[in-house]
């Protein structure tokens, strides 16, 4: 295929792709692969919308990404330096924002690069991190597939594209285990020759002594583009002088990249390869819980199976999140704590100081916004690492007040280091995390000392409203010190005032109506907390009421399953 003709094939592909994203017959196979459990990369608040319209996000997002993006094309040569390099499983393939031949675009390759299920690789297309990722790319890479083999698609045997795996990459130096000469899960080898066949046609693109320049396809073609309001009409094509000399460059420069990587700072931690034991699933398991059972149960039971199923998928969103936004990071703070073992109070998982510093220093987050996610963080893996263990409070239950005393107890009584809250009061349902944080560690003034000594309950609340992603959380604090929670509110609040007055800024009035106003709302959550770890309370595996498991042992323990736990005490009621 000569240059020209390379061209032409290339914007034609980019023109097909795009009637595909834009058609009727996109939705109905897209749908079709989505109901067969095929699960497409996308930001975690989005899994709250109904199928229809995750499916409309998904395909707008592609089509701006190849829309508003640069095409490439490999000539046979370089293809088949990038599958020799794809398939040498020894060589890892480092990937930076520097390797990336454009921010956004397509790629189509001379010769094949590597064999998929559906039979090769016809193109990759990538663009940059959807909301709420992280630093990387969101990259699909294309394979073929037939139209009758779809519902409602026309007759006889149409050939279009379907995205065979998507994914969000991360950038170094948060590694992919895929594009490094590790072992990988069984499952994995699917998608590691493709992976690293992606990024060495990326290398392919951007390496001295592989050619690119940019030619402009027949007119037709771009006339074509045009009508559909794409960008950057010509294709750049990447040629080698031969096959051996584009392999020698690509592999050349992935190794001198990787020494780097793999030579440590000396001020740098060494955080990598820790496996979580309940790594965050694709979906949120429902366990005994699930809907396919509901018609089994009584009106109750139903209604608790609802509130369950609701905690569940809202919790499992914020850890989608915060995985996206963050990659790693609950691998990280769980090695994290077992390196920094005995610098913080056994009681505490992690303190929220430390993972919002945790976030600066391995994530890149402004500060600014690493202090507002920090405690967000603790609370959720603070949860996760307890076992993911929630109650189910009693919605007739009193509340505590202004003049309660203080729940010191629960830094001796907490079960776990981190408890969820499901709080129903009629068609309201708050889901809440809670978690105590030793917010004497690092602390060297007095004055923060005799607060922070006492230890802090936080909470992240979702204040009943079901999509409220990681950021938009509630989150109450408070001193487990002196005598009454009002008084605590008031302590706390004087502890943060000082703080803000040492960064230049206004304290917060603390005037004892607000207070008190504070104590109402934190008294929500540390009543069904002091009740279920209160001493001789024995609450009940609401899983096991259905007959359907063993009932598990309180007080509970972390567990190997990445599914809710849901406890109550005697008594309590879903209604």
């Amino acid at each position: 295929m000569t240059e020209h003709s390379l061209a032409d094939a290339a914007a034609t592909l980019r023109s097909t792709t795009l009637t595909l994203l834009r058609s009727p017959l996109s939705r109905e196979c897209w749908s079709f692969v989505y109901e067969r459990g095929h699960r497409f990369t996308m930001p975690a608040k989005w899994a709250a919308l109904p199928r229809h319209q995750q499916i409309e996000q998904l395909l707008k997002a592609e089509d701006r990404r190849i829309a508003s993006g640069t095409t490439f094309a490999l000539d046979s040569a370089a293809a088949q330096a990038v599958s020799a390099v794809a398939h040498n499983l020894d060589l890892p393939l480092p990937f930076s924002a520097e390797i990336l031949p454009a921010p956004s675009g397509m790629i189509v390759a001379a010769d094949p690069l590597v064999d998929l299920a559906s039979g090769t690789m016809v193109a990759i297309s990538w663009g940059p991190p959807m909301d709420g990722f992280g630093a990387g790319v969101h990259l699909t890479w294309w394979g073929h597939a037939n139209a009758q083999d779809f519902p409602g698609a026309p007759t006889g045997r149409e050939v279009i594209l379907m995205p065979d795996f998507d994914m969000h990459l991360p950038f170094a130096p948060l590694v992919d285990a895929r594009l490094w000469h590790r072992e990988v899960s069984s499952g994995a080898l699917y998608s590691q020759v493709p992976l690293r066949a992606v990024v060495a046609a990326w290398y392919a693109l951007t390496t001295p002594g592989i050619e690119t320049v940019e030619h402009r396809p027949a007119a037709v073609h771009g006339r074509a583009l045009a009508a559909q309001k794409a960008k950057s009409r010509g294709v750049r094509i990447a040629t080698a002088a031969t096959t051996g000399a584009a392999e020698a460059a690509i592999v050349a420069r992935a190794a001198d990249f990787a020494a780097q990587l793999l030579t440590p700072s000396p001020d740098a931690d060494s955080l990598t390869g820790f496996n979580e034991a309940t790594p965050t699933p694709h979906t949120a398991p429902h366990g005994v819980f699930a809907p396919e059972h509901d018609h089994q149960l009584d009106a109750e039971g139903r209604r608790t199976a609802f509130l369950y199923r609701t905690g569940a998928e809202h919790w499992h969103r914020l850890e989608q999140e915060a995985a996206q936004t963050y990659p790693g990071i609950f691998a990280q703070l769980e090695e994290l704590r077992a390196l920094e073992h005995g610098q913080w109070r056994s009681w505490c998982w992690v303190p929220g100081e430390r993972v919002s510093a945790w976030l600066v220093q391995a994530h890149g987050a402004t500060v600014r916004r690493a202090v507002w996610d920090g405690p967000r963080i603790a609370a959720l893996g603070a949860w996760r690492s307890g076992g993911r263990h929630a109650l189910l409070a009693n919605p007739t239950a009193e509340p505590h007040g202004p003049s309660t005393p203080v729940p010191a107890g629960l830094l001796a009584a907490m079960p776990a280091c981190g408890l969820g809250l499901i709080l129903p009061a009629g068609q309201r349902i708050r889901l809440a995390l809670t978690c105590l944080d030793d917010g004497l560690a690092g602390r060297q003034d007095p004055d923060d000392y005799a607060a922070a000594s006492s230890g802090q309950l936080v909470v992240v609340s979702d204040e009943g409203e079901r999509a409220r992603g990681l950021r938009e959380l509630t989150k109450y604090s408070i001193f487990l010190t002196g005598q009454t929670l009002q008084g605590a509110v008031k302590a706390t609040q004087q502890y943060f005032d000082r703080a803000a007055v040492r960064n230049g800024q206004a304290p917060q009035p603390a005037d004892d109506a607000g207070c008190a106003e504070h104590a109402v709302e934190i008294g929500s959550f540390t009543g069904p907390l002091t009740a279920i770890c209160a001493s001789g309370a024995v609450p009940a595996d609401v899983g096991a009421l259905t007959g359907r498991k063993e009932p598990a042992p309180w007080p509970p323990e972390p567990s190997l399953l990445a599914e809710v736990q849901l406890w109550r005490l005697a008594g309590t009621s879903a209604a």
